[in-house]
């Protein structure tokens, strides 16, 4: 704003002003002429636009009147400018008619100056005010081209007439700067000099006018730059009135509402933001100009509110105040409390937005609700006070201050308002506040402090207080910005908190449910164990526990039983151990223990024998009776590990080793263990990176009517060609697959290859039969399968009858229901289903009845021996005579001799796959095997 004062005041006019003189003395005079009445009708134009359009604002009505005049002479002069001798508009205009608009619009111009104090004139309604300011220039500019004047003449010049007028239009004005004078506290200081300044070189202009004698004489051109310069003034008043003070002012009030601790915006009528303090940008994380002129609701706002049953925006939309209104915001878990209020008491200023996150606040009273009653309920109704006040003008009268201070203070906030702390509080808490204010205004800082004070009706509180210099918008401290808040009861929550800290420190290193310590607090025992043993020359062991098959104890009795079991189990554990041992709970059916002080190893079987023996027992829980066994894995120190993360990790290797190898047992752990996990880590890598790398090749193994030697079909092998490994066997990366989960994601690799080259085959004329697809159950209970199958069979234009899906016996039966519901879906799509290595997993009769499959797929451990083997052979016989009765149709896997493929055909099973047909064949020789 200061450089845009400098620019209107000084720059600006000084450079028109000297362009028009060079143009009035060293260029054509009409040129001049024009450039001069042009730039003042543009100032004259503006002076009206501006003081119509700010007037909501400034609420001005005497430069409303003299705004639309100036308006109108803009036109006038417009007029004389087209009718000048010269000007090629206007032919028919002459000398007197330009001057007749000239001196018309001189007197009108100064009866504007004249009657815009008066209340009479511009208190007037608008329209009123329109007709006049319409009617005037229309009657002038019909007398100009219709009965000019007699004010010129090519004999004489200008004739008496025409300077008797402007002598009339100086005495009006002299009028007018008298009235200004007896008027002068309707001005602003600085408005009411500019106008008066503006009056004084309008009558200079004028006298200037009475003076030359000719049109290009050099007082005409002094009467035309004093007079622009008139007109500048007067713009430069309505600028000074109308636009800067008013931002000086909301400048001051943004300085207040930065200083605010709480997230402010200011929200026009329409629902969009028009202004908001560094809180809310901050907590908003946009920049200010991508915030402003967006509808507030996006901001701050629930977003689980819609915004037409949002009670802030309704509050906003039909202009009214709200206080202290608690909002949640269901997706957020955020409450925040919000305060809507009017500015001003005109609709044109929008409205004020305070709101303060209390998520926090409500949580923690909520915990201490149970404890303490009457803390809550002071807490709750006693929201932060926030105050300003003004001490470079004022001596520190409040100049404003929120409903939470009223309450405190006890008064309305009109007689807060003005008054200093003295006369609100008495002199020695007031004077008290007031010392602590010019302490903050003299360090120019924010402080804080606690302070005890009184309320009007004798009650003492202590006040946790923050105040901050307050700024204007020149940079200057203007007062002093506080907020207070109620801490009265602080000291009470000092046990309670100590409470809370010692129980967060124990959840730290104990186990909730069974009292036992943790992960952190066992590392931290074993660390002083290896100390020990060290200065002794003693050993250490761990021992890692895990309950066997515990997952189905919590899936088919509940949680509740479960952790009844954990409590028994580790009841149990500390009853065989030594109190100078330690045992712990990490996660879940996960223990350990530590046996410090070791002479010898034998300690540790002896312990596990009686571990062992305990878990013999039954677990009595409720109504139930259970036996739980446990797998163990025993690192000692210093042999298999130095430090405390060496040992679990070594004694969790062993342990899952024992449960690898049948569990209920335990096994030391040794190297090879090591070696193991680390070439299993290495696999898992290698394994993830192959399909970016594409290593995977797909194999298909030809399934043949044996009767005919016709082709019937084909199963898609996975192969793995790494690059230094060579051919990976599927034994080697199937189970790791299955076991990380990555066998999902190879399930849909070999479904979309092997769909899209079966595709290939019939392009090219081919018969491959049916694609029979292996696929794991893991892969089957992803949400998305169903979508997956389906958008692959779309991609690949693959048929569904073309497909067989082959799932194994015991994935089937780890969880039968949730199976039969999956493959009823995809056997409804029409793709033929198959159980694989029938025989070898623990079917149920009923199960296998309700199971939506086609197939059943004799395992090659079965076909192997026959037909020597006698238990092989009625296997074999048997299975297939089971499918006949369940009206299923039945291969045999891994067939290799003539002899496999008679008994095979003697017996009712004609579908045979294996190397006696044909062993997997890559992409290529599969399609030669076609052809």
């Amino acid at each position: 704003m200061t450089g845009f004062k400098f620019l209107s005041d000084a720059l600006l006019p000084s450079l028109i002003l000297l362009i028009l003189y060079w143009l009035g003395t060293f260029s054509q005079y009409l040129i001049f002429h024009f450039f001069a009445e042009f730039f003042a009708i543009i100032v004259a134009l503006n002076i009206g636009i501006i003081s119509y359009f700010t007037h909501p604002f400034s609420k001005n009505d005497y430069l409303k009147f003299l705004g639309l005049g100036y308006f109108a002479v803009g036109l006038l002069d417009t007029m004389h400018v087209l009718t000048y001798p010269g000007m090629p508009f206007i032919g028919f205009a002459t000398a007197n008619t330009t001057l007749t608009f000239w001196v018309f619009t001189r007197l009108f111009e100064s009866l504007i100056l004249l009657f815009a104090t008066f209340p009479l004139f511009n208190k007037s309604k608008l329209l009123p005010i329109v007709i006049i300011y319409s009617l005037i220039p229309i009657t002038i500019t019909y007398l100009s081209f219709f009965n000019p004047l007699p004010l010129f003449s090519a004999a004489e010049g200008l004739s008496s007439l025409k300077t008797e007028l402007e002598y009339l239009v100086i005495f009006i004005l002299v009028a007018v700067l008298f009235v200004n004078h007896k008027q002068k506290r309707l001005f602003y200081h600085s408005v009411y000099w500019k106008i008066q300044l503006s009056i004084l070189l309008t009558i200079s202009a004028e006298f200037f006018f009475t003076l030359y004698g000719d049109f290009t004489d050099i007082f005409n051109i002094l009467g035309h730059l004093t007079k622009f310069l008139s007109f500048w003034f007067i713009f430069s008043a309505v600028i000074k009135r109308t636009l800067q003070q008013p931002m000086e002012m909301m400048k001051k009030d943004l300085s207040s509402y930065d200083a605010i601790p709480l997230p402010v915006m200011i929200i026009a009528n329409n629902g969009r933001v028009r202004q908001l303090n560094k809180v809310a940008e901050n907590l908003i994380n946009l920049p200010r100009n991508q915030i402003i002129g967006v509808d507030n609701h996006q901001f701050l706002h629930p977003a689980s509110i819609n915004k037409s049953e949002c009670p802030i925006c309704l509050a906003v939309k039909e202009h009214r105040s709200l206080k202290n209104v608690r909002l949640t915001d269901k997706d957020k878990s955020i409450t925040s409390l919000y305060s809507v209020s009017l500015i001003g008491d005109s609709k044109v200023f929008g409205m004020i937005q305070v709101s303060r996150d209390i998520s926090e606040e409500l949580e923690s009273n909520e915990k201490i609700l149970s404890q303490n009653a009457i803390l809550s309920s002071v807490l709750n109704g006693t929201p932060d006070f926030i105050f300003y006040k003004d001490y470079l003008y004022k001596n520190g009268a409040y100049l404003g201050c929120n409903n939470a201070f009223e309450l405190f203070v006890g008064k309305p906030k009109e007689q807060i308002i003005g008054r200093t702390d003295i006369e609100l509080f008495g002199a020695e808490v007031g004077g008290g506040f007031q010392a602590y204010d010019r302490e903050v205004l003299r360090e120019k800082q924010t402080k804080i402090n606690e302070e005890w004070v009184t309320y009007p009706n004798g009650q003492r509180v202590l006040l946790n207080t923050s105040k901050s210099p307050l700024y204007d918008s020149q940079g200057q401290i203007l007062g002093v910005l506080g907020m207070a808040r109620d801490i009265s009861q602080y000291t009470q929550l000092q046990s309670e908190i100590q409470d809370q800290k010692q129980t967060l420190e124990y959840n730290n290193y104990y186990d909730l449910l069974t009292s036992l310590p943790n992960r952190t607090l066992f590392s931290d025992r074993i660390d002083h164990a290896i100390k020990l043993s060290q200065r002794i020359s003693r050993g250490v062991a761990v021992i890692l526990i895990d309950i066997d098959h515990f997952k189905a104890i919590n899936d088919s009795l509940g949680h509740h039983i479960g952790d009844q079991v954990i409590k028994k189990v580790a009841l149990r554990l500390q009853q065989i151990v030594m109190e100078t041992d330690t045992v712990a709970r990490f996660m879940g059916d996960e223990f350990s223990i530590l046996l410090s002080e070791l002479a010898n190893t034998n300690v540790v079987v002896d312990i596990i024998e009686k571990l062992q023996q305990a878990m013999k027992q039954s677990i009595d829980v409720l109504e139930h009776r259970l036996y739980c066994t446990v797998s163990l894995g025993i690192a000692l120190y210093p042999r298999d590990g130095e430090n405390a993360e060496a040992l679990l990790k070594n004694a969790d290797a062993a342990m899952h080793k024992a449960k690898n190898e049948g569990r209920d047992t335990y096994r030391y752990y040794t190297q090879e263990m090591t070696e193991k996990a680390f070439a299993r880590i290495v696999m898992e890598s290698s394994l993830r990176n192959a399909i970016k790398n594409d290593e995977f090749v797909v194999y298909y193994q030809p399934q043949v009517d044996a009767r005919t030697g016709k082709l019937m079909g084909m199963e898609a092998l996975i192969r793995w060609l790494h690059p230094q490994m060579g051919m990976v066997e599927p034994a080697k990366f199937i189970p790791l697959a299955e076991e990380t989960g990555f066998i999902v994601e190879l399930d849909r690799w070999v479904m979309s290859h092997a769909m899209r080259q079966m595709v290939l085959w019939h392009g090219m004329g081919l018969n491959p039969g049916v694609l029979a697809l292996n696929l794991a159950m893991k892969q089957l209970q992803e949400k998305d399968f169903i979508d997956v199958l389906s958008n692959t069979l779309k991609e690949s234009g693959c048929a569904a009858h073309c497909l067989a899906f082959e799932v194994t016996e015991g994935q089937i039966m780890e969880n039968p229901e949730n199976a039969i519901l999956i493959l009823q879906n995809i056997s409804a799509m029409g793709i033929e289903l198959a159980i694989d290595d029938f025989g070898t997993g623990y079917s149920s009769l009923s199960y296998l009845k309700r199971l939506p499959i086609n197939k059943l797929k004799i395992d090659q451990s079965f076909i192997r021996g026959l037909p020597e083997d006698e238990d092989d052979a009625a296997l074999t016989k048997a299975i297939i005579s089971l499918a006949k009765n369940l009206h299923l149709s039945v291969i045999a896997e891994g067939v290799e001799t003539i002899e496999q493929v008679n008994f095979l055909i003697d017996h009712g099973c004609c579908n045979i796959q294996g190397y006696y047909y044909a062993k997997p064949l890559s992409c290529a020789e599969m399609t030669a095997y076609l052809k």
